[in-house]
């Protein structure tokens, strides 16, 4: 195994780890159909994808591997056909600009890892992410297929070359990507949960406020010392204080005289 390509593929890993915790900082909602998102993530998955491949490993001249195959097969799964797009013709067009022996097997790598990322989300993507389903062995098998993929398109080298080629780079193409490529794409499938429970939330949320508004039951929520925390009209109509009134009392001050005590063992 080739030690010093090992150790920059995994630069180029955690590089790719580090740059997708910027979608905590930065949340980014894979879940919108927004044209105007889709292209401006297109451009950063282009972005970032040129930023890893500036930082290769190079085995001959003109012949370099870096983790532009997990960048786009993942940007395929969660981030679809705009934003795959336009991020695989910006590497397309730097990889020509690079040069050398390599350009045709890097686009070929460019072009397998974009076919394969968007052809998952169409067939596998809402049983997956959405029913949330074998989601690890699902993530780790795409990596697998599409360095398999990567391996084929060395063969478009020449042939002397492609044979010392698949010799030196096999087994950490098929140890290393397929894990890299199994970590970013649980960390953004955990992204789509956060929103999903945010926006669950969200609903729940609204769905209680609306019934807390229009019912004509008077409700009022306290807190442990008694004093109120917030109450819906009906509420105000039937005690007869308005809403100003309410925030200076406790629950003590509209209850019954009797029923203080009894009022003030739920609050236990």
């Amino acid at each position: 195994m080739n030690v010093k390509m090992v150790a920059e593929i995994a630069y180029n890993i955690s590089l790719l780890l580090a740059l997708c915790s910027l979608f905590v900082i930065f949340p980014y909602n894979p879940l919108k159909n927004n044209i105007l998102r889709k292209m401006t993530t297109g451009l950063i998955v282009g972005i970032i994808g040129i930023g890893v491949m500036l930082n290769p490993f190079t085995l001959y001249e003109g012949l370099v591997f870096d983790a532009r195959s997990i960048i786009l097969v993942v940007s395929g799964m969660f981030f679809g056909l705009v934003p795959t797009i336009i991020g695989g013709i910006s590497l397309i067009v730097f990889r020509i600009y690079e040069g050398g022996v390599g350009v045709i097997p890097g686009i070929t790598v460019i072009l397998f890892s974009v076919i394969i990322g968007l052809s998952w989300r169409y067939f596998r993507f809402s049983k997956v992410i959405i029913k949330k389903k074998q989601r690890v062995i699902e993530f780790y098998i795409i990596g697998v297929i599409t360095h398999i993929a990567m391996l084929v398109a060395m063969l478009t080298l020449p042939w002397e070359t492609a044979v010392l080629t698949l010799r030196n780079i096999s087994i950490p193409v098929l140890v290393i990507y397929p894990a890299g490529t199994l970590l970013i794409s649980l960390f953004l499938s955990y992204q789509i949960d956060m929103f999903d429970f945010n926006r669950r939330l969200s609903e729940s949320e609204n769905k209680y406020r609306a019934m807390f508004d229009s019912t004509q039951v008077g409700i009022c929520n306290t807190a442990l010392d008694g004093s109120v925390l917030n109450a819906n009209q009906r509420f105000y109509e039937i005690i007869g204080y308005s809403q100003e009134e309410l925030k200076t009392m406790t629950f003590a001050d509209f209850t019954h005289p009797d029923d203080i005590e009894k009022s003030k063992g739920y609050l236990l």
